[in-house]
């Protein structure tokens, strides 16, 4: 992380361009005057931004995370990379507690057009943290119900199945996380995690053969 925001902080002082080039008398078209309007030239700088954000937030320098998301927002609006900070944004609010805002940011994101699959199931997890963080389980299975929909990786989805599990468990339904259990283990995805499995089924199986 610390050599990410050095090579970032570094492409940002020597290549950001923010003087405006020699205005052109004979071109007053609308692009050209858009074009003039730019505060930034580069077009590689938002994305070193973005580089800071991200690797502030994994070493734990939320605020400053924040930040580097909330400068994106404001200085480059029109930026390619806007649902990327909101998202980024969103997920340091949420790690840290201010699930309002970071919730409201994701309702947002969520009615914004043409986003990703890949796109939906990040929105669809932070919405899973959000809820076990506020014990609202019932909510948090329903979002890795989604997720589990949407991801391709085994492991992801077995990961998915096992909170899954462990939420219904605290919910007091054994028979659901019995079942959740078993759809983690007929996935197969790695030995660890199939055998964690049996184990956990074995000590919450309640004696129904079809549970």
């Amino acid at each position: 992380m610390d050599r990410t925001l050095e090579k970032a902080a570094k492409a940002i002082k020597i290549h950001s361009i923010t003087r405006k080039p020699k205005r052109k008398k004979d071109n007053q078209s609308e692009k050209y005057k858009n074009f003039r309007k730019k505060k930034e030239y580069n077009d590689w700088i938002d994305d070193c931004y973005l580089l800071i954000g991200k690797a502030k937030f994994y070493k734990g320098e939320n605020r400053v995370a924040e930040k580097a998301f909330e400068f994106i927002l404001k200085e480059y609006p029109k930026s390619e990379l806007i649902p990327e900070a909101k998202l980024g944004l969103a997920r340091s609010l949420i790690d840290r507690g201010e699930l309002i805002a970071g919730g409201e940011i994701l309702d947002r994101l969520s009615d914004a057009p043409k986003i990703s699959k890949d796109f939906i199931l990040q929105i669809s997890t932070l919405r899973a943290n959000s809820a076990i963080q506020q014990k609202q389980y019932e909510n948090a299975i329903d979002e890795l119900g989604r997720s589990i929909l949407l991801v391709d990786s085994k492991t992801k989805k077995a990961r998915y199945y096992y909170l899954t599990a462990q939420l219904y468990q605290k919910l007091g339904n054994l028979d659901a996380s019995s079942r959740a259990l078993q759809k983690l283990i007929d996935l197969n995805a790695s030995y660890e995690m199939t055998f964690n499995a049996k184990i956990s089924r074995a000590l919450s199986y309640t004696g129904n053969e079809n549970g």
